[in-house]
């Protein structure tokens, strides 16, 4: 897929001239400044603060974070309240 882009008179004579100085080509020099400035998030990279299931107990303070957590979210509300279900149309 490509794309294209605009470029100021400037910044493409920065580009030249960082091309002339590191030998890579225009080309590789905005790919490299674009995947710098926007990186993507690689689909093994845990989002948030998941982590996977060790199968080791859980520790006192996690539990007192879930107690914490769970209270927070719904207290006294029955778990059927709780749970939002999206099944998609119907």
């Amino acid at each position: 897929m490509a794309y294209h882009i605009t470029l100021s008179e400037e910044d493409y004579a920065a580009l030249v001239a960082a091309s002339t100085q590191t030998g890579e080509p225009i080309e590789q020099l905005v790919h490299e400044a674009i995947a710098a400035r926007y990186e993507s998030p690689s689909p093994t990279w845990p989002t948030g603060n998941y982590r996977y299931p060790t199968g080791e107990p859980i520790t006192d303070e996690e539990e007192e974070e879930m107690e914490r957590l769970a209270q927070e979210i719904g207290p006294g509300k029955p778990l059927s309240e709780i749970i939002i279900e999206d099944r998609g149309p119907r």
